[in-house]
């Protein structure tokens, strides 16, 4: 979709300035191009989670999940009072805000689980050590 809101825009402006104002103005291609960011957001955050947590527990999941909904509602009735500077900076750190809060979360639940495991692997301790630094 986004591919084919670039070319229609291509065809109908024929130089770069005038296709980039109407791929920033038009509501559509807004739509579309802002969920391609949140999708590659997405994915983005699937490969730091494979690099540096491996695989999710059931455990971690259920806990990530009842944190996750609280954190969105409570942002969620923020966001009324702001609801005038809903713009692509806004939304930006918003989703920056979100996804920093759930690699925390994932972290700390992964070094929780360390204190009941006996043995634990140094690249695990790296993995994490890494995670921590980069938040």
């Amino acid at each position: 979709a986004t591919v084919a809101c670039v070319l229609h825009a291509m065809q109908l402006r024929k130089q770069f300035y005038p296709v980039v104002v109407h791929l920033g103005t038009s509501k559509l291609s807004v739509t579309i191009m802002g969920n391609m960011v949140f999708v590659t957001a997405l994915m983005l955050a699937q490969m730091l989670r494979k690099i540096f947590l491996g695989s999710l527990r059931a455990a971690e999941l259920d806990r990530l999940y009842e944190k996750i909904w609280f954190a969105v509602t409570e942002t969620c009735l923020a966001l009324t009072i702001f609801r005038e500077e809903l713009r692509f900076r806004f939304v930006f750190l918003f989703t920056v805000l979100l996804f920093v809060k759930v690699f925390h979360w994932l972290s700390a639940f992964r070094v929780e689980q360390f204190h009941t495991e006996l043995a634990v692997s140094s690249l695990t301790h790296a993995r994490i050590m890494m995670l921590m630094g980069i938040l």
